[in-house]
């Protein structure tokens, strides 16, 4: 436990290289890619970078995300730390620091969001359908995964990533249908390798990032002095992925907006 308060401290001391961000967006002009850039500037984020173009949206849909991260990690030394969230439905929560604290506790290469939603088997996924995989690898709260964040060292992601291209070159129409968050799906349970079961994990407690679907957030969420969201496990992760359906999220959105001591984010 003292290690992992001390940890901050080691990385100044240390020299740490700070963490990039990342988005997903072929529309630029999004009010709601406002928000996720305000709130990132408001806790001290120093860059959003924004990748993405239409032209690989309309090849390979949501699959595309993936494929432009790929390309963006080659750009990075290895040892970079890189924060891949959602564009238009995603809050920064927290400063980067405390993104980089609960990334490195984890001792995972690669970690992504958790999430309540499920995901199907492979042989399922074949044939277009949408049941729970009945022999998931992990057994927690919040067990399943949500590719709308991604943090890892840039070398491990394009190797996790290497895989997901091969995965989808072999069923695209079923991956462009069931979206980048099946694929990975696939590559932490029945795809997995000795190298990923090591080196991917999932933030099962939302110390890094929370999803909202299927949570009521105005029961599990609260509000500290500087206006961040506080899950009820009482961390305060550094990302807000409000996902689901799009009246749902909407909704969410608007809490968080009218509770957030964030003037920026509150009017983006």
């Amino acid at each position: 436990m003292a290690y992992y308060y001390c940890l901050p401290l080691l990385l100044l001391a240390t020299g740490a290289m700070a963490v990039e961000l990342v988005t997903y967006a072929t529309d630029k002009q999004h009010n709601n890619l406002g928000m996720l850039q305000n709130t990132a500037r408001w806790h001290g984020w120093s860059a959003l970078h924004v990748i993405g173009t239409q032209e690989g949206f309309d090849s390979h849909g949501l699959v595309d995300k993936l494929r432009a991260l790929r390309r963006f990690a080659r750009k990075w030394p290895g040892d970079t730390i890189l924060a891949f969230v959602d564009a238009y439905d995603v809050i920064i929560n927290n400063e980067p620091a405390a993104l980089e604290t609960a990334f490195l506790s984890s001792g995972k290469r690669v970690l992504l969001a958790s999430e309540n939603g499920c995901c199907t088997d492979k042989q399922t996924a074949l044939r277009y359908g949408t049941t729970c995989h009945p022999n998931w690898p992990f057994a927690t709260d919040r067990k399943w995964l949500n590719s709308g964040v991604i943090v890892g060292y840039a070398k491990d992601i394009r190797r996790l990533l290497r895989m997901a291209w091969k995965e989808y070159r072999a069923h695209p129409a079923v991956y462009r249908a069931h979206t980048d968050q099946q694929l990975l799906c696939f590559l932490v349970s029945d795809g997995s390798t000795l190298w990923s079961r090591a080196s991917v994990g999932i933030d099962h407690r939302s110390e890094m990032a929370l999803t909202t679907y299927k949570t009521e957030i105005q029961q599990v969420l609260g509000f500290d002095s500087i206006g961040r969201m506080v899950f009820s496990n009482r961390t305060t992760p550094a990302i807000i992925h409000f996902n689901g359906p799009a009246h749902e999220k909407a909704s969410q959105i608007a809490y968080a907006k009218a509770h957030l001591l964030l003037p920026t984010a509150a009017t983006a």
